[in-house]
């Protein structure tokens, strides 16, 4: 596995953008990130849009799309995605978002559980070690 941070500036606007990024990178045991200008709900103004995009590829290959208008919490919650956890409806969870009708806004000082801890430490164990 490389250590090698690659970084580069795209809008990923539709499920084609997101095919487009993941073609070009190959790699299985890597958790690709873009920082992205633009995520689709970004432009309409909406001061709760989402700023990361997690997607997982049927292959197993994971991508996230960073807005350059993200909070630093958000990476750490899109790799958490990555690294097999889902929503968290408590705001001082980093995992805590709004999802459908559900409200969630998450709290400056949000962290990990123990048990997520553990979780993406087994998941990140798999990720160099297919």
């Amino acid at each position: 596995m490389d250590d090698v941070l690659e970084f580069e500036k795209v809008d990923i606007l539709s499920d084609r953008d997101r095919h487009k990024l993941s073609s070009s990178y190959q790699d299985f045991d890597t958790i690709h990130v873009f920082v992205v200008k633009q995520l689709p709900n970004e432009d309409d103004g909406d001061q709760d849009a989402y700023r990361g995009l997690h997607w997982k590829k049927m292959d197993g290959r994971d991508f996230i799309g960073l807005s350059e208008l993200a909070k630093k919490e958000t990476l750490a919650h899109e790799i958490g995605h990555a690294l097999s956890l889902s929503h968290h409806m408590k705001a001082w969870n980093l995992m805590c978002a709004t999802d459908g009708d559900v409200e969630c806004t998450r709290e400056d000082n949000a962290s990990f559980t123990a048990d997520q801890g553990d979780q993406m430490r087994r998941a990140a164990w798999k990720l160099g070690h297919p």
